[in-house]
């Protein structure tokens, strides 16, 4: 696999993390000037199970770990326990999961930024790929029983001579309300950030820095939705 065929296969994946460790990082930094949502179309997601589901995998996780062919009596007793607790709250997921059925949102709209590449001590990043995967939690799964899902986009643009850029995506949010966004440049990590919807703004904001790494990040940016 080449490096292109590398880094779309990291970027596109459920575990983002182990890219970074495969991977040389850019030495450029996304920044933002411009950000904005349009379309924005809300409604009420297909009605489903979702406590009882959770539940439900999360009793079959705890049976699995408590009968074992050679149980350790501690961890026998433990995980019986667990699953007698978990009885009156499998019970009560249910009532719970219709009254939270008229709340529960997904929401599809169009996510378009610009800003520029900037390279060290703040100096412009020239022409370059510019590529930006986003994803938002669909289903986020039960560990040793069924993997999370994600609903993902992906958009590519080049930047101009002075690195600067407009890119756009697509973007569906649902159970968390957020889309996780990692940037590419040149086939190499650049970064990321997150847009969160709360109440009727989005909040797109960029994770603080490990300490003493000496990387700057945007300040958090406030976005009312546009037609």
């Amino acid at each position: 696999m080449g490096k292109r065929g590398l880094i779309a296969s990291c970027l596109l994946s459920l575990s983002w993390r182990p890219c970074h460790a495969i991977l040389p990082t850019s030495g450029l930094r996304v920044s933002i000037s411009t950000a904005s949502v349009t379309g924005l179309d809300c409604r009420m997601r297909d009605f489903k199970m979702e406590y009882a589901k959770t539940m439900g995998q999360s009793y079959r996780q705890m049976s699995a770990m408590t009968f074992t062919r050679n149980p350790d009596p501690r961890v026998f007793l433990m995980g019986l326990g667990g699953m007698i607790v978990m009885v009156p709250l499998a019970v009560l997921s249910v009532p719970a999961d219709l009254v939270a059925a008229p709340f529960r949102q997904e929401c599809a709209f169009e996510f378009k930024v610009g800003g520029a590449l900037v390279g060290w001590a703040g100096q412009p990043a020239g022409q370059g790929e510019l590529s930006a995967v986003g994803r938002s939690l669909v289903w986020p799964g039960v560990e040793g029983v069924s993997e999370p899902v994600y609903r993902m986009s992906r958009s590519t643009t080049n930047t101009d001579a002075d690195g600067k850029f407009e890119i756009a995506l697509s973007v569906w949010i649902g159970r968390t309300r957020t889309l996780e966004l990692r940037w590419a440049v040149n086939s190499l990590p650049s970064g990321a950030m997150s847009l969160r919807k709360n109440g009727g703004v989005f909040i797109l904001e960029e994770p603080e820095p490990a300490f003493g790494s000496g990387v700057e990040t945007i300040e958090p940016i406030i976005i009312k939705p546009g037609k």
